[in-house]
């Protein structure tokens, strides 16, 4: 067994890189199946065609901005329509058009967002703000890697789970947060 790990060590040092990412996926998924059953008034997880979960919008993530609110259910859509593909074993072929959307998303969007907070005069806007900049040089740092090394297993592990932390972090408990303050402002 030594004598072929010497021969092919490129083989299977990726071999099991592989088996580790995918070891340390299934682990993540288990933890955000059960984060997003405690918050299923917030994220849906629907169990979908042939058994497969998929990620749903629900009213309860509204912050109350029509804009805002559109622009975050599209956002849904397209990671569920990622899984999908995942799902499809398509993720290879869809990931470039989802990451170019993330890619144009997070400019819009969170130029709109912080609008609305300096509006509104949002106390935790500069904090906001600031989170909205960490995600978007992560979003630009996986736009890189997927520009140089193409749509790999462990790339599409990676961005799946820094969006999905997205959502639930983010928009289900940030955002939401903005939405109950503009509510309140709105009284």
């Amino acid at each position: 067994m030594v004598y072929i790990f010497q021969m092919y060590p490129n083989y299977f040092g990726e071999t099991i890189l592989l088996i580790d990412n995918l070891f340390w996926y299934i682990i993540y998924l288990l933890k955000s199946v059960i984060y997003c059953y405690y918050m299923q008034k917030l994220i849906k997880l629907v169990e979908g065609e042939n058994g497969v979960l998929s990620i749903k919008w629900t009213k309860n993530l509204e912050v109350g901005i029509e804009d805002i609110d559109n622009q975050h259910k599209e956002l849904f859509k397209r990671i569920d329509d990622l899984f999908n593909a995942c799902n499809a074993k398509l993720g290879k072929q869809e990931i470039g058009h989802t990451l170019d959307y993330l890619c144009d998303y997070v400019h819009t969007h969170f130029q709109n967002e912080e609008q609305y907070q300096r509006k509104y005069n949002y106390p935790e806007y500069p904090m906001h703000a600031k989170i909205h900049e960490q995600f978007l040089n992560e979003v630009n740092d996986l736009k890189s890697e997927f520009d140089k090394n193409g749509p790999t297993l462990g790339f599409i592990i990676k961005f799946n789970k820094k969006v999905v932390d997205w959502l639930i972090n983010h928009i289900g408990k940030l955002d939401k947060k903005f939405g109950e303050f503009v509510k309140a402002q709105n009284k």
